[in-house]
């Protein structure tokens, strides 16, 4: 079995148990169980910014951390210790989770062959831009050759999610048309206005060449 399918397959373990009305530290608690089989940590935020019923997933792999390097963050409203599940749809939440945590193990399995001591994190696509600051580094970090990669993931990823029963090689033919792929969305907004044909194209390419090998829950 495909590490990608042992993932999923825990984390649909959850689906039966996320219903209704939950503490938030239970629903940590339970995701924690589940990956944490694959050296991923599980943490949890408080927002004051975000509402009431929704959330927000983000994941690190940490290269110089040699216990659970891969860390998952769930960022919740501040208002209760509560969430309701009833105003959520349990099965895309499920599939943002191992989304983000394959992301992150595709980085993991990245450096592992490179010296930590010498390695450079700095290998990126020039872009011909005049930004500064949070922009700038933000470019570069998309740019990155690891970040067009796993990005290239995530978008065959949400090919096989979001559109299930259309040839997912005519879906990256015509990405432009998607209005899903929020992963390639990102890439678009992120470069509005620039000249970016070389990371465009590569990260398409990554997504054609990650196609085959994706597996992911059915959608619902």
């Amino acid at each position: 079995m495909y590490l990608a399918e042992k993932i999923d397959r825990r984390l649909l373990e959850l689906e039966s148990k996320w219903t209704g009305r939950m503490r938030k530290s239970t629903i940590v608690r339970q995701l924690q169980e589940a990956v944490k089989p694959f050296g991923a940590i599980v943490l949890w935020e408080k927002s004051a910014k975000i509402k009431a019923h929704d959330y927000w997933i983000k994941a690190f792999f940490y290269w110089n951390r040699r216990n659970q390097p891969v860390e998952v963050i769930w960022e919740f409203s501040a208002k209760s210790p509560y969430f309701d599940w009833d105003k959520v749809n349990v099965r895309h939440t499920l599939f943002l989770l191992s989304q983000a945590l394959q992301h992150e193990l595709i980085h993991k399995s990245q450096f592992a062959p490179r010296d930590s001591d010498h390695y450079k994190f700095d290998f990126y696509l020039p872009i011909n831009h005049r930004k500064t600051g949070a922009a700038k580094e933000h470019l570069e970090y998309l740019s990155m050759f690891d970040e067009m990669d796993t990005f290239g993931h995530d978008i065959a990823m949400e090919i096989k999610y979001h559109y299930p029963k259309h040839d997912p090689y005519e879906v990256l033919r015509t990405i432009e048309k998607r209005k899903l792929l929020t992963s390639w969305g990102y890439y678009k907004k992120a470069f509005k206005g620039l000249k970016w044909k070389a990371v465009h194209d590569r990260v398409l390419k990554n997504a054609h060449k990650w196609l085959p090998y994706v597996t992911v829950m059915e959608k619902k």
